[in-house]
């Protein structure tokens, strides 16, 4: 466990992104509300394709997979930004699956490739784990959440500190330049090593007497109600299955 101040560490707001390519918070900064079902994604109007399909495939071969989504009025999609998943299972053995890597062609298409690492029959599926819609709404969320209750996320995370008879509890995020600029913290203690490689940061005690070695628990304190609509929380709370 490390001490630190805020000119010791560099920080990119990208490093935070669970996907490479996913859509940023500023490419939706003029989503609005989904208060209606136009143009939201839907499963019954979307197509998977395989491209250079072949009779049969063995070991090792690449396929490649197109797919196209469409909003709820059967309109092709003509922006991409949602996050889609491939998946390859085999038929005829127990929990074997493989995942694709899918690329964001940016017109409401998806280019996927995938190895065959088994003989025999399997089943090609595709998913989209994460919609634009849904994704603009969580960026919003977190905006507006910021803005109207100055908190760092939709969930309030904090790491207790204790040694001796003094105990001091202090706030955490993965954005230490957000932790530092919001909570007025002058340092902090650096938590990724023990958080898998993941970036997490912690408020320093003010307290003199607690150093970051004397970390000893988390807890999760409750959170103002979201601004969300009810569309929107169906969509971020399913996904979309498509088979082959």
């Amino acid at each position: 466990m490390t001490e630190e101040v805020l000119s010791d560490v560099y920080t990119n707001e990208d490093d935070f992104l669970p996907f490479p390519h996913i859509l940023t918070e500023e490419d939706t900064i003029s989503d609005g509300l989904t208060n209606e079902l136009t143009h939201v994604s839907s499963a019954e109007k979307s197509t998977l394709t395989i491209l250079d399909r072949k009779e049969v495939y063995t070991l090792g071969d690449i396929i490649k997979v197109k797919i196209e989504l469409y909003d709820h009025a059967g309109i092709r999609k003509s922006s991409g930004g949602e996050v889609v998943k491939v998946i390859l299972t085999g038929s005829d053995l127990t929990n074997t699956a493989a995942t694709g890597y899918v690329i964001d062609n940016g017109n409401g298409s998806y280019t996927a490739e995938i190895e065959a690492l088994w003989a025999g029959k399997s089943k090609l599926s595709a998913s989209l784990v994460y919609s634009r819609q849904a994704i603009a709404a969580l960026y919003r969320m977190r905006r507006e959440i910021q803005i109207q209750h100055m908190i760092l996320s939709t969930r309030v995370i904090q790491a207790t500190f204790s040694s001796r008879t003094y105990q001091e509890t202090t706030d955490c995020h993965p954005n230490v330049s957000h932790l530092l600029k919001l909570k007025n913290y002058n340092a902090f203690c650096n938590f990724t090593y023990i958080n898998s490689g993941m970036p997490w940061y912690c408020g320093r005690p003010r307290d003199i007497h607690l150093l970051c070695e004397d970390w000893h628990a988390v807890k999760l304190q409750g959170a103002p109600p979201l601004p969300i609509t009810k569309l929107e929380e169906t969509i971020i709370s399913s996904y979309a299955l498509l088979d082959l």
